[in-house]
């Protein structure tokens, strides 16, 4: 079968989309996938094609009636079955269309939206009695990585023997637009955190020439393959969203902050779930939040590292895939 991702990175929107649907197409085994992406700045076309994925380029700035007709003219030149479109700023008129044509599937997190298409997944939004066989919704389905499914029991056995918390993880997506890091970083000092501090960082992250300046700091830029250094380290500060699924999957207990209102969900179904601690600033309350983890209370940290695991098992790209296929 021939599938087609439609999906963009860049320094405006991340790479959070492009992540979540390598996710899924390395799990379409046996497939020809290719990519539609648009060639803005700062994308990870680049990082698609080392996933073994071929990519087809879109000129930037189109609008989304000619994206869709650019969209039919790439599937009828390789014969597409299947597309699958992770997109906040392509909606129902464009899914109208290629609907139409084709199987369709929509991966999206963003609230109050509505879809056409023979699938849509949402892993952050709280499955209901309501849904039917075609919405996907809930962690159960998060698009995650092999890294995380391979490292997955590892992680399990390796929380079990957690004494100290040691090693704390501070990461804000691939943006960072709020400039949160270096602040997280001053708190986490001024509190008296004496471990190590591990940043997670995009070289197109705001303030990334001062964050290069810290010190004492573990530094890591443009990471792909990040389910290592979450296991590497015993607890973390960051943003909701896709990453937060990779902390539960790996059961490593946060203090979470909500950068976007396509978060709601997300923040609700952790906190309702003891699964992470929600601030609203990194200034005001940060300090407060960190008490348990400055004390070394581990049978806190533990509780929260279990709900994590219960949350996410790694499977969900797996379960998607096998949807996918059956259309």
């Amino acid at each position: 079968m021939n599938i087609l991702f439609r999906v963009d990175s860049g320094k405006e929107v991340g790479i959070g989309h492009v992540i979540r649907c390598i996710a899924l197409a390395q799990q379409l085994t046996d497939q020809n996938v290719y990519f539609l992406c648009r060639k803005a700045e700062g994308n990870a076309n680049a990082l698609i094609e080392s996933s073994g994925f071929k990519v087809i380029e879109l000129e930037v700035g189109i609008p989304e009636e000619k994206d869709a007709f650019k969209t039919l003219e790439v599937i009828d030149r390789n014969n597409i079955a299947t597309v699958i479109v992770d997109h906040y700023g392509l909606g129902i008129a464009w899914e109208d269309k290629i609907k139409s044509s084709m199987n369709l599937v929509v991966i999206d997190d963003y609230p109050d939206r509505k879809h056409n298409a023979h699938l849509w997944i949402d892993s952050g939004r709280q499955p209901t009695v309501t849904d039917n066989e075609y919405n996907l919704f809930g962690p159960e389905y998060c698009l995650l990585r092999k890294d995380f499914i391979q490292l997955r029991n590892l992680a399990i056995s390796e929380r079990n023997k957690t004494k100290t918390i040691d090693r704390i993880l501070i990461s804000f997506g691939g943006t960072d637009i709020n400039g949160l890091t270096i602040a997280t970083v001053n708190q986490l000092r001024g509190n008296g955190f004496q471990g190590e501090i591990v940043l997670l960082v995009a070289s197109g992250i705001k303030n990334f020439s001062d964050i290069r300046m810290l010190e004492n700091v573990t530094l890591h830029i443009d990471k792909i393959h990040v389910a290592d250094i979450l296991l590497d380290c015993d607890f973390s500060v960051g943003a909701l969203g896709g990453s937060a699924w990779e902390r539960c999957c790996m059961g490593l207990p946060s203090i979470s902050i909500k950068l976007a209102d396509n978060q709601n969900n997300i923040e609700a179904m952790l906190v309702e779930n003891n699964a992470t601690v929600l601030i609203e600033s990194i200034d005001d309350q940060l300090g407060s939040a960190l008490k348990p983890i400055l004390n070394n209370d581990i049978t806190w940290w533990k509780k929260m590292s279990d709900e994590c695991f219960k949350l996410c098992d790694a499977q969900g790209a797996i379960r998607v895939a096998e949807r996918v296929l059956s259309i």
